[in-house]
């Protein structure tokens, strides 16, 4: 029988675990001495092995690497037990911030939509599309709502989305839409009746 695990645990972080050997009638059996398996939901708890039960009771240390919902299950031979349920969130610090799309392209005037994903030094990952800042190249021209883009300027651009104070990139080519107009280089003046001059 496992005491309950608090929840949420972090990533990467020890937390303690009391486990505790029972008869079928729920009472503690003192005289039990092994030292069973522990295995997760994630296959990341660590240590596997606990050291010997003293008076029927185990308290330890672990850590589990891998996000998500857990329970732990002691086993030594054919006798188990489980914890409770429990959340395991990613780790604290970020070791890299991914930009989605990755090297897109968009026709002048149409919007593309940025994303942003942490990560973890386990592979944890998350979104922090909210809590990112975005810009683009300056001379792209065109506009940001939030994390949406609406290109304006031809050309092969930055996207920048700064998070916790670091800039993350990706590129972004903006192609030219289809023929609207037509469009003269200035011409110079004045210009003499009958004679050429260049358009």
């Amino acid at each position: 029988m496992f005491d309950t695990i608090s929840s949420p645990q972090t990533a990467g972080s020890t937390f303690s675990v009391t486990v505790r050997a029972m008869d079928v009638f729920h009472n503690l059996v003192t005289g039990y001495s092994g030292t069973p398996t522990l295995s997760d939901t994630s296959g990341s708890i660590n240590p596997v092995i606990t050291d010997a039960f003293v008076n029927g009771v185990w308290t330890g240390s672990v850590n589990v690497t891998i996000a998500g919902s857990n329970v732990i299950t002691a086993t030594d031979g054919s006798h188990s037990g489980v914890s409770n349920s429990f959340t395991v969130t990613h780790a604290t610090a970020v070791t890299n911030v991914v930009i989605s799309p990755a090297a897109s392209s968009v026709t002048a005037g149409l919007d593309t939509t940025f994303s942003a994903t942490a990560s973890d030094t386990y592979g944890n990952t998350w979104d922090v599309t909210s809590s990112t800042t975005w810009s683009i190249t300056s001379g792209a021209g065109g506009s940001w709502l939030s994390n949406a883009y609406t290109s304006e300027k031809t050309g092969s651009w930055t996207v920048t989305g700064t998070y916790a104070s670091t800039p993350y990139t990706t590129t972004l080519t903006v192609t030219h839409a289809g023929l609207n107009h037509f469009m003269f280089d200035t011409i110079s003046s004045p210009q003499t009746a009958g004679s050429t001059f260049s358009v």
